[in-house]
Formats: structure tokens, C-alpha cells, sequence
């Protein structure tokens, strides 16, 4: 859920709390909503989408500051501080400003919603498995004893 606060908290506006409650109101309709093959097939293609999104964001960044040696020379250097618009020098935005930087505002939102996929596959793959074990729990409860 920090993942999401973080989300929205750099690109809404909106405080932590308010962050968080929004996420976990989408996810847990989400996996309530759709069941074990919706969280099959919603595992299958987030994954898909995180691992493009890093290798896009990876490969332009790679290209714009100049090879591997020069990546490895910024990052010993600047580190963090590569991206002075982060406030606070919070490390866990930095993958947000690197997007805002780098591409348009139409691909880098796709490239964004990389990160709610990812958040969403976690709790998803957590919530089931559960539920599931709840509902086994409260079914066994119910039925008689010989």
C-alpha cells in the first residue's frame, strides 16, 4: 500500500492516508470482484507490463546519459541526487521522476501504471489464498461433528 501512497501522493496530490485508502478500496474490489482465474490472468499481464515499463525506462535512461560506464560514474557521484525535484530525496519516487522526465505524458502514464500492477499482483496473489483458507475455516465451523 506505501507503493500506491507514493503513486498518488506525487502525481494527485492527495496526502498518505487519503492514498491509502483509495488504493486498498480498488484492490481489494478487484480480487473480490474477479476470483482466482481474474487473478490468474491479471498476474499474467501485469508482470508482462512491469517488466516492459523497466526496460523501456532502463534502456532510455541508459541511452541518455551514455553507456553503462557513464551510468555507474553519475550513480557513484550524484546518486539521488540526480533528480533534485525529488522532495525530501525520497529514493522510492525516483523511478516516478525518471518517468516524467524522460518520456511524453501519454506513454509515461502507461509506463506508470506499472507500479499499481505491480501492487496490485502482490495483494491480489496474498488476498486469495486468504480468503480461501477463511472460507474453508468458516465452512468446516458449520458442519457437523460425528
Amino acid at each position: 500500500m506505501a507503493g500506491a501512497s507514493k503513486l498518488f501522493e506525487v502525481m494527485v496530490g492527495l496526502n498518505h492516508s487519503t492514498a491509502v485508502f483509495i488504493g486498498r478500496i480498488v484492490f481489494l474490489t478487484n480480487t473480490f470482484l474477479g476470483g482466482f482465474l481474474t487473478v490468474c490472468w491479471t498476474d499474467l499481464f501485469q508482470g508482462l507490463r512491469m517488466v516492459f515499463s523497466i526496460l523501456i525506462v532502463a534502456l532510455i535512461a541508459h541511452s541518455g546519459v551514455g553507456g553503462f560506464n557513464a551510468v555507474e560514474a553519475v550513480s557513484k557521484t550524484k546518486g539521488i541526487a540526480m533528480f533534485p525535484e525529488v522532495p525530501g530525496g525520497d529514493a522510492e519516487t525516483v523511478f516516478i521522476h525518471m518517468i516524467s522526465q524522460l518520456f511524453n505524458t501519454w506513454f509515461g502514464e502507461i509506463l506508470l501504471a506499472s507500479i499499481p500492477s505491480a501492487i496490485m499482483s502482490i495483494i491480489d496473489s496474498q488476498l486469495l489464498p486468504s480468503s480461501r483458507s477463511a472460507g474453508r475455516q468458516r465452512k468446516n465451523s458449520y458442519e457437523p461433528r460425528p
